[in-house]
């Protein structure tokens, strides 16, 4: 009897101590484990947290004027399940009243659905406010509800292709507002409110309050007058060639401040990302990128040997191995001087010029010019563009010699803009800038590096001025007192489909500065696929000349200039 008694006294400490071990597991697991979850939940009935949406950084251009803000306005939703027949009709005689474009047989009918909807969205702040007003007078606060949002608006098309835009997520897609989204965005302030027994909302001094961090501004460069007019002459002159695209960029050669980077289309359709295109968008250079074997020759060879030389062109191609290198329209240019091969833009005449040098050197001077990496002025998705020399280390001649006429490889339209500026500054390589101030941070310009001796820059001046003055680029002057120093380029472009050069499609440009002597001003023109000119020489020197006239219009203050642009032309 003893025995039993002791067998289940035991057998009830046994249960009593499984249920202590459950009940210390349990506590464990909801008092330790599982906190967070239950707290949260308990949060959910007991507080509710209010975010308060800082305000987004707005974007100036260098005159201070704005080029991108954010401003209040409402979407008005309905919700039709709450109206009666009586204030159906006192819905539709209000919405008929501030949305006449309507007739009330076509709100009435919108007002029968029997779910929430849309009626309008981004409706003007000031008219949502008096439509607020008059909503809650006849009591149809619980149908018609607005709903404030903040909208970013951007006032000039001109120079959307730089700004870019925000998403739905109010995310920056491309340009300044993506790669600048967290600082523009700013940082969320939230405040804890404490919820009574009737869902109430009250303050409570113990609880947190934190207040918003507004966004950074940002100051551009761009000279908004400057991104319009140019805007309005690529405009005219890619309409005029039914081609493809173009782009503009203008740098001020005192300052080092871009004033223009212009695009038009301004915005790739399909691919944003390749937006603006003078910078994310490469290009085989053509003609343009023969500055570079003149810079090579200059800066690492005896001159005199080349500039005394004589090179025959009379054949009006060059044979290497299996292929033929012809001038463009295949012309015989005879007997010429160091000088006619740039001023004439003889692609015979480069090549001769590249069978005398090492390859090295070239690609040597290539590299020294910013080429194959990207410039970073604060644009994002650039593209670095392609040499194909620097991942092979080795290339047949002929490739070298379309290399040194600017094919077989790519640029983006700033990389071989800022080669040109090299020469505008004496040699110097400078990183030029397009953000001038985020907040309270300013930006420089700067200085990278010596490429070339000053009296090898008067040379290449004198060179670039003759091209000008009486070579492929004569269209681009406007005046004889002013000295301009300029190249033509003309690429064909290449099929990926009968992998060859096309002989249909091409890009043609211009890259020049002014005045000669103290230069001012620098301007870029690319136009892809061009329809009408098939040179240059035509299709992109006028738009130049018109450009840069202009440019000193503004800059001497003359603002009525369409008579004497009229005159020029």
């Amino acid at each position: 009897m003893v025995r039993n008694d002791l067998w289940k006294f035991r057998l009830i400490k046994i249960y009593f101590l499984i249920t202590f071990v459950i009940i210390i597991l349990l506590l464990i697991k909801y008092q330790i484990i599982e906190f967070p979850k239950y707290q949260q939940e308990a949060n959910f009935y007991h507080f509710k947290k209010i975010i308060f949406s800082p305000k987004r950084g707005e974007i100036y251009d260098k005159k201070r004027r704005v080029l991108a803000y954010t401003s209040p306005n409402f979407d008005l939703e309905i919700y039709p399940q709450y109206l009666d027949e009586k204030k159906r009709v006192s819905a539709c005689s209000l919405l008929l009243k501030f949305f006449p474009q309507y007739s009330f047989e076509q709100i009435y009918q919108q007002l029968m659905k029997r779910y929430f909807f849309y009626f309008a969205k981004n409706l003007d702040y000031e008219i949502g406010k008096i439509l607020e007003k008059e909503i809650y007078q006849r009591g149809l606060q619980k149908v018609l509800y607005l709903r404030e949002n903040l909208q970013r608006r951007y006032p000039y098309k001109e120079i959307i292709n730089i700004l870019g835009f925000l998403n739905n997520q109010k995310e920056g897609v491309f340009g300044i507002e993506k790669k600048f989204d967290q600082l523009l965005k700013g940082k969320e302030g939230y405040e804890y409110l404490q919820k009574d027994a009737y869902g109430n909302l009250y303050s409570y001094p113990n609880y947190p309050k934190i207040s918003p961090v507004n966004g950074e501004d940002i100051y551009l460069t761009i000279d908004l007058g400057i991104q319009k007019l140019v805007y309005e002459e690529l405009k005219k002159a890619i309409k005029k060639e039914s081609a493809r695209r173009g782009s503009c960029i203008i740098i001020d050669c005192e300052s080092l401040e871009i004033l223009a980077m212009v695009d038009y289309p301004e915005i790739n359709p399909n691919f944003f990302y390749l937006t603006p295109a003078s910078i994310c968008e490469s290009f085989e250079p053509g003609s343009i990128f023969k500055l570079v074997i003149l810079t090579t020759i200059l800066n690492f060879y005896e001159k005199e040997s080349f500039l005394k030389e004589r090179y025959d062109l009379q054949n009006g191609y060059l044979q290497i191995g299996k292929r033929k290198i012809y001038d463009a329209e295949r012309k015989k240019l005879g007997i010429v001087d160091f000088f006619d091969i740039f001023i004439y833009s003889s692609n015979i005449g480069v090549s001769q010029l590249a069978l005398k040098i090492k390859k090295e050197d070239f690609y040597k001077m290539v590299r020294k010019l910013g080429f194959g990496k990207k410039v970073d002025i604060g644009i994002p998705n650039e593209d670095a563009g392609v040499i194909p020399y620097f991942k092979k280390k080795y290339l047949p001649d002929i490739d070298f010699c379309n290399n040194v006429f600017g094919q077989g490889l790519k640029t983006n339209l700033l990389q071989i803009a800022l080669a040109y500026l090299v020469i505008a500054q004496n040699g110097y390589l400078v990183k030029p800038i397009l953000i001038k101030k985020i907040g309270e941070q300013v930006f420089k310009p700067e200085t990278v590096e010596k490429v070339i001796d000053e009296k090898k820059v008067e040379i290449i001046k004198e060179i670039l001025y003759n091209v000008c003055s009486k070579g492929t680029g004569k269209l681009a002057v406007f005046s004889e007192d002013i000295k301009i120093c300029g190249k033509t380029g003309t690429a064909q472009k290449f099929d990926k489909q009968t992998k060859k050069y096309s002989m249909v499609k091409s890009t043609i440009s211009f890259i020049g500065f002014f005045p000669m002597e103290k230069p001012k001003f620098l301007i870029a023109i690319l136009i892809d696929e061009p329809q009408k000119s098939k040179f240059a020489s035509d299709g992109v020197c006028p738009i130049f000349r018109n450009i840069a006239y202009k440019l000193l219009c503004i800059r001497n203050g003359i603002s009525d200039f369409r008579n004497e642009i009229n005159r020029i032309n």
